[in-house]
């Protein structure tokens, strides 16, 4: 990138990318970029409503530069990892912590020598998510649509692989840190996020549970005044978790989800609030956020941390190199996820 200018080509190309996208069905997107400076560009695209259940509206809502998303994943890396560059930067806690340590649940035999950098690469040997929520799948002994009682069963779901011999995406493995964040800060994810990082970046569009009466929205902290609205959000869903219809478990929602988080295990079993997922933000909140990580964990008055966790965070430990902490890395065999923008990845 030279000066403030995006190079035209990659404009050029995201938005055909996204325009062709919408024109076979995807139904809308927010393509937001900058530089180190600031936002240079925004634009939305296609909508962020079509259905109602199977049913075309008549009228379907236009996608807007300040839609909100229900982020998925991402919320391990805008919300979790976050938390973690702060208090690792701050000592309060280190990479070679075990989570027994603060979770009594993780003192057996297999778990007790887990530490927070085998969570944060993905070979901690949990399986890829638990359904909890869903006792045909969980058994009656670890079923929990209770946020407590999950993550008091949490440290009972056996490991899959034994640690640190085989790299797997796990939900569980974010989830966990998400306690551990919980249990050092004494504050629930949400609340200490708002407090430490959203609400000082001035951040007014990030948070969980923004519909929610008690949402801790950068706007409304310590506040029980939630002004926003269903139409503030991009659906993610037509028929609630049911897949059209297809599958089925105890108060499975059936409407067509919009303003609440699309994962079930963050829906049905953590209350909304994980680790994992269930953090909701604008395009324009998720820039700032990867601005203060390019400028080295500070932006304007705001310090997250040093430039140097920010670096050692970005470093990998695992065996096959996929993730460094948290983050997948830009390899060969991630070529094609990353696309045009990672061109050196295939070389």
């Amino acid at each position: 990138m030279a000066g403030n200018r995006f190079p035209e080509l990659w404009q050029q190309r995201m938005e055909r990318e996204l325009q062709t996208s919408v024109d076979n069905g995807l139904a809308g997107a927010v393509l937001h970029y900058g530089d180190l400076n600031g936002m240079i560009y925004e634009r939305a695209f296609g909508y962020q409503r079509r259905y109602n259940q199977t049913a075309l509206m008549p009228v379907p809502e236009p996608m807007r530069s300040n839609t909100i998303f229900d982020l998925a994943s991402l919320s391990k890396i805008f919300a979790t990892l976050l938390a973690l560059h702060r208090l690792v930067d701050s000592k309060t806690l280190t990479l070679d912590d075990t989570a027994a340590r603060y979770l009594p649940g993780f003192d057996t035999s297999e778990k007790r020598d887990l530490c927070l950098r085998d969570f944060l690469g993905h070979n901690a040997g949990f399986p890829g998510s638990f359904h909890f929520y869903d006792p045909a799948q969980s058994g009656a002994a670890m079923y929990s649509q209770d946020r407590a009682r999950t993550l008091a069963l949490l440290g009972q779901v056996p490991l899959i692989n034994p640690p640190r011999t085989h790299t797997l995406y796990s939900d569980l493995d974010f989830l966990t840190l998400g306690a551990v964040i919980e249990a050092v800060t004494g504050l629930r994810l949400d609340h200490y996020l708002a407090t430490e990082i959203y609400t000082p970046l001035g951040l007014q569009d990030i948070g969980y549970k923004l519909l929610e009466p008690d949402a801790v929205a950068s706007s409304h902290v310590g506040s029980h005044v939630n002004n926003r609205a269903i139409t503030d959000f991009s659906a993610t869903e037509r028929c609630g978790n049911t897949r059209d219809g297809h599958v089925s478990f105890p108060n499975i929602r059936t409407n067509t989800l919009q303003g609440q988080v699309h994962d079930e295990l963050s829906f049905y079993s953590m209350g909304q609030v994980s680790g994992h997922a269930g953090l909701f933000s604008t395009a324009h909140d998720l820039g700032v956020l990867c601005r203060l990580l390019l400028n080295g964990g500070s932006l304007g008055s705001y310090t997250l941390c040093s430039p140097q966790t920010v670096a050692l965070f970005r470093q990998t430990f695992n065996l096959d190199q996929t993730y460094a902490l948290g983050w997948e890395l830009i390899t060969p065999a991630t070529s094609l996820i990353f696309g045009l923008l990672a061109p050196q990845a295939s070389k």
